[in-house]
């Protein structure tokens, strides 16, 4: 009887493990490619383990698709995927490349300057808006399966990091956690502790960069290539950097110097085919003042096509406004003649559908340069 009862346990178990791999292999079918390694690894890991996974792996590499076979999951089971990101303006890319993935109706936004279909099976939010969700909410969890937690290595962030931290831990564990990250040096220390609270964490490492990454100095306003093809450095960049810090040093400080001019940056990025670019300013007034100059100057960046695929999303957002007061005051912080040539800012002081829009035309390459705050 012993016998019997432990060969039926092997028996059910061996039937649920057949039907987990049917999953996946259904789940391969719907890719326009078959999985890599460590995606088979991190799905293969998600599947068996008890707390879920944490993903390192290089830009590009295909980590994500660790999160939409938990989304695969979830609608399969008839149960519900939580998709976090710590921006609101990842937040609201991860919902548009959702939608085209799974319909309007299938997908959800909640960023605090947006709430979109929050009932539905796969939401998107920020991070500190699921904290909230945690403590406030909890209820609204019950059908939650999955919960992914992109660039997770925010963790070591201050003071931001307690926002994950208080997820790990206050989660319910019936939740699965899906941790993805390009830049996390410490992933087994952290995959460690989040176990100890999750009462299980699997660990999937891949150093693979499938998209070669380049870095450049801008010294003089001229771009000069930082890394030699070996990887090592390049003496020659090293030695104009090493020129114009004796020179700072010299006039005590940067500010007398003469430094890297955004107008030539632009130039050499364009003349080196490195556009579209983010140009990063520490201040929104920076950023207005850089749009200013990029103005008066008469910089032009896009063709005629793009000038009318730009006025075509322009025009669409406008529609898009009910209220006339809002559509004034868009009217009046949008400057259509930059937005035309490829020109725009991007930081917290902007309305929501105008950052929506900038992000919008970003991705679709007719953006051409966007100055940008780190937020």
């Amino acid at each position: 009887m012993r016998r019997g009862a432990h060969h039926g346990c092997l028996d059910g178990a061996d039937t649920a493990l057949k039907a987990v791999e049917s999953l996946v292999d259904q789940f391969e079918a719907s890719l326009p490619f078959p999985l890599d390694g460590f995606q088979r690894e991190a799905i293969d890991k998600l599947d068996r383990g008890r707390g879920g996974v944490l993903v390192s792996a290089p830009t590009s590499s295909g980590k994500t698709i660790v999160a939409e076979y938990a989304i695969f999951r979830a609608l399969k089971d008839g149960a519900k995927v939580i998709y976090t990101t710590p921006l609101k303006a990842l937040s609201n890319q991860k919902y548009h490349d959702f939608v085209r993935a799974y319909g309007e109706d299938g997908v959800g936004l909640v960023t605090g300057e947006n709430t979109i279909n929050d009932g539905a099976p796969v939401v998107v939010m920020t991070t500190e808006i699921l904290r909230n969700l945690i403590y406030e909410d909890p209820a609204r969890l019950d059908l939650v399966r999955y919960v992914v937690l992109d660039e997770v290595h925010y963790i070591d962030d201050f003071p931001r990091g307690s926002v994950w931290e208080e997820i790990v831990i206050q989660a319910p564990r019936t939740i699965k956690l899906v941790g993805l990250s390009a830049t996390i040096g410490n992933y087994r220390e952290i995959a460690d502790w989040m176990a100890e609270n999750r009462g299980g964490m699997e660990t999937v490492f891949h150093d693979v960069r499938p998209v070669e990454l380049k870095m450049w100095l801008a010294v003089n306003n001229h771009l000069s290539p930082l890394f030699k093809a070996d990887g090592g450095i390049d003496q020659r960049t090293w030695s104009k950097a090493a020129q114009e810090e004796e020179a700072s040093y010299r006039i005590h400080g940067y500010r007398g110097l003469p430094s890297n001019d955004l107008l030539h940056v632009i130039q050499e990025l364009r003349s080196g085919e490195m556009l579209p670019a983010i140009y990063f300013i520490f201040s929104r007034r920076g950023c207005r003042e850089a749009l200013q100059r990029c103005a008066y100057h008469e910089i032009d960046l896009t063709s005629t096509a793009e000038k009318e695929a730009i006025d075509i999303v322009a025009a669409e957002r406008l529609q898009g406004l009910k209220d006339h007061d809002e559509e004034a005051l868009f009217r009046r912080m949008v400057d259509a003649r930059l937005l035309r040539r490829g020109l725009a800012e991007h930081h917290a002081g902007l309305l929501p559908y105008h950052k929506e829009m900038v992000e919008e035309l970003f991705q679709r390459g007719l953006i051409k340069v966007v100055f940008a705050t780190e937020t």
